[in-house]
């Protein structure tokens, strides 16, 4: 009984138990970015990623007392998928010079927002002498604690988006430039399906930071837009930063921006939609990004006839 042996404990962590299970799941690969102060390569040796009871090789660094030293891991992997539990179970390697059986358990639940996940190691030593693989334990910790950074990362960058396009128009630069710089108001001639009213709520038409208030139709629907203006006059490129209105309850950012440039007789006119998203499930704003395609098209069939 002195050769076997188990180290178990628990750790919280803000990442959700299923992206947490789905790393060691099926992105196993993912491992040397998630954590590479530890984890080299992963490589698979029999079967695949996904499957249950493929073999894998594992490089990896593990702290000593003093220093740290590479080894080398193979193990068949086991998937409990209703419990978003992964097991491998060592069969060749490092370890195995010392240990008659090595199996580790990732297994992650539910709590709150986030997830507890218990780390399980079960042993059997060859030897009495051999120490408990305390250092090995240690290492799912800090491993687990990496994968929560790396996912929460992860996430973050899931969040943020950009969409950009390019549209030639007939119109000069400055005159599609001019209508968000200094006569906004003109909007709701210029595009009427689109602009039903804009107001000024803060500071003036034409002043760099001033505040408006859009009224706006958008796949049927009537919404508001509270923005801050931005104007680059050597670009000719104008930004529209949110502030509060009906996107605002789906972005936390939320930046428009319309930059003309001279092109032939006319110009080339590119519209940016940059956003950071509340709520991953929140689709990305095409819809939006088409609106400002149309605005600008409409835009250019007004100035021609201005």
């Amino acid at each position: 009984m002195a050769l076997k042996g188990k180290l178990e404990t628990e750790i919280e962590i803000k990442s959700a138990a299923d992206k947490y299970y789905n790393i060691f799941r099926s992105t196993t690969h993912h491992f040397p970015k998630a954590t590479p102060n530890i984890i080299q390569a992963v490589e698979v040796h029999e079967g695949d990623w996904e499957t249950h009871g493929s073999i894998k090789f594992w490089n990896y660094t593990i702290a000593m007392d003093t220093f740290r030293i590479r080894e080398v891991f193979k193990e068949k992997v086991e998937f409990d998928d209703a419990n978003r539990a992964v097991t491998l179970v060592g069969i060749e390697g490092d370890v195995m010079d010392y240990f008659k059986s090595f199996k580790v358990t990732f297994q992650a639940t539910p709590k709150g927002n986030g997830s507890l996940v218990k780390l399980t190691l079960e042993y059997e030593k060859l030897r009495e002498e051999v120490p408990a693989p305390i250092k090995y334990h240690n290492m799912m910790v800090t491993m687990t604690k990496d994968i929560d950074a790396f996912l929460a990362k992860a996430k973050n960058m899931a969040l943020k988006g950009k969409l950009e396009t390019e549209i030639e128009i007939k119109s000069a630069a400055d005159k599609y430039y001019n209508i968000f710089r200094s006569t906004t108001h003109h909007f709701p001639k210029a595009t009427p399906n689109i602009i039903q009213a804009v107001e000024v709520h803060e500071g003036d038409w034409e002043t760099h930071g001033s505040i408006k208030f859009w009224n706006y139709t958008i796949e049927g629907n009537a919404e508001v837009f509270k923005e801050k203006v931005e104007f680059d006059d050597a670009n000719r490129a104008v930004t529209l930063v949110g502030i509060e209105g009906d996107v605002m309850d789906y972005f936390k950012s939320f930046k428009g921006t319309y930059q003309a440039t001279p092109k032939g007789n006319g110009s080339l006119v590119k519209l940016t939609l940059e956003y950071e998203k509340l709520r991953e499930e929140v689709p990305a704003p095409i819809k939006y990004h088409n609106m400002m395609v149309t605005m600008t098209k409409d835009i250019d069939a007004f100035l021609a006839k201005a």
